[in-house]
């Protein structure tokens, strides 16, 4: 990879046959097979650096740090080199949290000298099988390839085995408040959830995810109140504009427009000029 980014020259058959076959994910699932593990200090392990703010779901985590105490890490964690003889990880975000969380004080790795944008793509094909891989993160990976390296959305979803249009909601979901995003990603609110209130304004989220929590609604039922939603503020600028043309008040109550007149006069003087 360089900076002028050479993979976009090569046609979506042949990405497809280098990072799908061989290349990044055949050099890390062969070393699996061969004894070239290290063992490196917790302490020396940063987290990643695209994703440092994204906090994972609490409950996974903590049933991930019971298995771990019964069983121990059983597979390598895989981390890249950076400077001061410390590494970044890649793979295993979840695994290096619950160690530190038990102050386990080393972890079996394996190293691989990654650029950013490999890294990614390799990231992108880790959370394709890892069926427990975090929403945000997931998002996160396809904006950072679209924003940073140029990769369309179409290209990501062939890449995925997924349409355009999941790509898009997917990535739609960064819209959101941070702090609605990291109820998405503590597993308080699902990825459907998410998905349904993408594109309210924030009054709008703040109102519908109370609504879920109070009645714990799902996300069928969440997708059903937010297209009320968007046809009341439909309604609404009408009749705001309505009120302003006659200068009175209106309510709409389901298919009733209720009006609302300061005097008797000003109602008769409306019946008379409609």
């Amino acid at each position: 990879m360089n900076k002028d980014n050479q993979i976009l020259k090569n046609n979506l058959g042949s990405l497809l046959k280098k990072f799908a076959k061989t290349n990044v994910i055949a050099q890390f699932d062969d070393g699996l097979q061969v004894p070239n593990s290290v063992n490196l200090p917790t302490d020396k392990i940063i987290d990643n650096r695209f994703f440092k703010d994204v906090i994972l779901d609490e409950k996974m985590i903590a049933k991930m740090e019971k298995d771990i105490s019964f069983y121990g890490i059983v597979a390598p964690l895989l981390v890249r080199p950076i400077d001061a003889g410390k590494y970044e990880i890649v793979v295993g975000r979840k695994r290096l949290i619950c160690a530190r969380n038990l102050n386990i004080k080393s972890v079996v790795c394996m190293i691989n000298n990654f650029s950013d944008e490999d890294m990614l793509l390799y990231m992108l094909f880790n959370a394709k099988v890892e069926t427990t891989k975090s929403v945000i993160e997931m998002a996160t990976i396809c904006q950072l390839l679209c924003k940073k390296y140029h990769y369309t959305q179409a290209t990501i979803a062939d890449l995925l085995d997924m349409s355009r249009s999941q790509i898009t909601n997917l990535m739609r979901v960064l819209q959101l408040p941070k702090r609605i995003q990291r109820e998405v990603s503590k597993g308080r609110l699902s990825y459907g959830h998410a998905r349904a209130i993408a594109g309210l304004d924030e009054e709008k989220i703040d109102e519908v995810v109370s609504l879920i929590y109070e009645k714990s609604l799902s996300v069928r039922d969440t997708e059903y109140l937010v297209n009320e939603l968007k046809n009341r503020q439909g309604y609404d600028y009408l009749i705001g504009n309505f009120e302003k043309r006659n200068n009175l008040k209106a309510k709409l109550n389901g298919k009733q427009l209720i009006l609302s007149f300061k005097t008797k006069k000003e109602l008769k003087k409306f019946i008379v000029k409609k």
